[in-house]
């Protein structure tokens, strides 16, 4: 028998994913770990069932697999990787805070140009 031609409108072919030569590359593998990664964990499961989630199902060797999969591929890619908080203030006035130059401000009344 033929093996099936291949599809035109498909991103990445069904087969060869999962070895080194395979269609899909590191690059792209990476960066579907790192999308999984940053999914919440309770959908994790939900979204390795779509086809843009083939190649990495593939390349892991199963479902079951993805989550040690990408932790080895891109181990900085984590959960653990939350911003931390940044200052809200600069230390610089803003312009609101400046006096105009020139001002002389007088204590209860409004400055009128």
């Amino acid at each position: 028998t033929a093996a099936p031609a291949p599809s035109t409108g498909s991103a990445a072919p069904p087969s060869g994913a999962a070895g080194p030569g395979g269609s899909a590359t590191d690059t792209q593998l990476a960066g579907l770990c790192r999308s999984y990664l940053a999914t919440p964990a309770a959908q994790r499961a939900r979204v390795l069932t779509t086809p843009a989630y083939a190649p990495l199902v593939v390349a892991a060797g199963g479902a079951a697999e993805v989550d040690a999969f990408c932790q080895r591929l891109v181990p900085d890619a984590g959960p653990k990787q939350t911003p931390t908080a940044h200052p809200s203030r600069t230390g610089r006035p803003t312009p609101a805070a400046t006096p105009e130059r020139g001002a002389t401000p007088v204590a209860g009344t409004a400055a009128e140009g």
